[in-house]
């Protein structure tokens, strides 16, 4: 790569442990294809006061061709002028980026998006918890403000996003049917000029990973209910949050009992491991290690994780779990018929009835892992693809 060009992979660096993880295989990738990488502190572009940051081991012990930039919007300034920069933008289209957004709008920078993860969004949460003001900032910052960036784009107060890889065939098919939005994304209305098709991140690990799977464990992906993000339009009284747990620690022992199997918890790398260890502390709590775990599972429980589709694409056995405290059940059951069940429920479910539900065949499964993760015709891989894309723009 010439040394006027370089690779920028924007992000917030308070959850660096979780974008590591999550975009690990690409971003080793990008690092050793084109011989550097940046990562840049997008909270330290917009923020003026200090925050201390907790890497990983994992993170730690990252090549030395990933560099961290926790830099100011002057030094940042200095460090993209006069250079062609590919900006990798691993943002949320909300309100808080706008001036990052702004800024870039400049002709050394070319902007792209990856969401090749493949994945539902959606907190499953009950209506009696959901606050009222909150579900209104929460609807505006992840659905209104993404069509005023979109507005944005087109009068040139922010430039456009040049590619969007992704890994949903079916939002560009969705697209290219409705004659409205196809007719905004031809003429170039739309946030995003480019929309290229990948395999997702889950189908190429599958591909690379030659490792053996194994029956050794039941791994349960527990959700944290003081988590943040959860926070954004609710808020769990502790009565509930104990009573949930109550009934979790009755169903797990239970399963385990049934199938004879271990049980390990598996948890997302921002949550409360603390907590969660004091209210299951009959297991084993672990982080960064989801992927290897599901890896050795014989069933997988869940109310609601993208890691989820890490058991899908292995063709685990899975089991959504419902909670009179969480409230609904989870997007992937609904979305892809996902057998799930109420623990709570006193009338214990036999082993018998257990295998029949987990049996099943279930076409719906197969369907998403060709609409959202094997995709290419060709078997590409997608960070393959991405790269080869990347370097076409330098």
């Amino acid at each position: 790569m010439r040394k006027n060009n370089q690779i920028l992979f924007i992000t917030n660096f308070s959850s660096i442990n979780t974008t590591y993880i999550t975009h690990e295989l690409l971003i080793n990738h990008l690092a050793k294809k084109f011989n550097k990488l940046v990562l840049i502190n997008a909270e330290k572009l917009i923020l003026k006061e200090k925050k201390k940051y907790f890497f990983s081991d994992k993170v730690l012990k990252r090549s030395k061709k990933i560099l961290f930039k926790n830099i100011n919007f002057e030094r940042f300034c200095k460090l993209t002028q006069n250079k062609n920069n590919i900006a990798i933008l691993n943002l949320n289209l909300d309100p808080n980026n706008f001036k990052i957004y702004k800024y870039l709008n400049k002709n050394n920078f070319k902007l792209i998006m990856i969401s090749n993860i493949g994945n539902f969004q959606k907190f499953a949460l009950t209506d009696s918890h959901k606050s009222f003001l909150k579900t209104l900032n929460y609807i505006y910052k992840k659905y209104l403000f993404p069509k005023i960036l979109t507005i944005a784009s087109n009068i040139g107060m922010v430039k456009k996003i040049d590619i969007k890889f992704s890994s949903n065939r079916n939002n560009l098919k969705n697209i290219e049917k409705n004659i409205f939005k196809n007719f905004l994304y031809k003429n170039n209305f739309l946030l995003t000029k480019k929309i290229i098709i990948v395999n997702s991140k889950v189908s190429d690990l599958n591909v690379i990973d030659k490792s053996k799977k194994s029956q050794k464990y039941i791994i349960h992906l527990d959700q944290d209910l003081t988590y943040k993000h959860v926070q954004e339009i609710t808020k769990f009284k502790s009565d509930d949050i104990d009573l949930h747990y109550k009934y979790l620690n009755i169903f797990l022992k239970r399963i385990s009992k049934i199938f004879n199997k271990e049980i390990i918890i598996s948890i997302h790398p921002n949550y409360d491991q603390k907590l969660i260890s004091k209210k299951l502390k009959n297991y084993k709590v672990v982080k960064y290690k989801t992927r290897e775990l599901i890896k050795q599972s014989y069933l997988v429980t869940f109310f609601e994780s993208s890691s989820i589709v890490d058991a899908i694409i292995m063709k685990k056995k899975i089991l959504a779990l419902k909670s009179s405290v969480i409230g609904n059940e989870s997007i992937y059951s609904k979305k892809l018929k996902i057998p799930s069940i109420e623990f709570f429920d006193k009338n214990q479910i036999s082993k018998k009835e257990l295998m029949t539900i987990l049996n099943k065949k279930n076409l719906n499964l197969e369907n998403y892992i060709k609409n959202y993760h094997f995709i290419d015709k060709k078997n590409k891989l997608g960070i393959d693809k991405i790269s080869s894309e990347i370097k076409k723009m330098l």
